[in-house]
């Protein structure tokens, strides 16, 4: 499975987002989920960005999991937006992100 195009950066992703579902990223300028809500208080700051992490989590398990039931023998795959691995990876990462800005507005 060490050899599927997007292993490491699902690994990557999952790894980043556990201190914030952990609440061990205070408030800050450069890590994290950083709103306009989450940088007004401790408070927004950690609720906003556990949601950001699991959700990012769950992203890249989604991933881990099609690479290991569908691998793939294409190690070129590359940006291809059309490659069923590009696409297992990269839209549930990017449903995180729009469901944690829902999320952050929602207050």
């Amino acid at each position: 499975m060490t050899h599927q195009p997007f292993f490491i950066p699902a690994v990557l992703f999952l790894v980043v987002g556990l201190p914030l579902v952990l609440g061990l990223v205070p408030r800050n300028r450069f890590y994290g989920f950083r709103t306009p809500r989450a940088m007004q208080s401790d408070r927004d700051w950690y609720r906003i960005n556990r949601v950001a992490g699991v959700l990012i989590g769950l992203a890249s398990v989604t991933y881990l999991t099609v690479a290991r039931l569908a691998p793939t023998t294409d190690q070129n795959v590359g940006f291809d937006l059309t490659h069923p691995h590009f696409q297992a990876l990269m839209g549930p990462l990017v449903a995180a992100l729009v469901l944690t800005s829902l999320y952050a507005r929602r207050g």
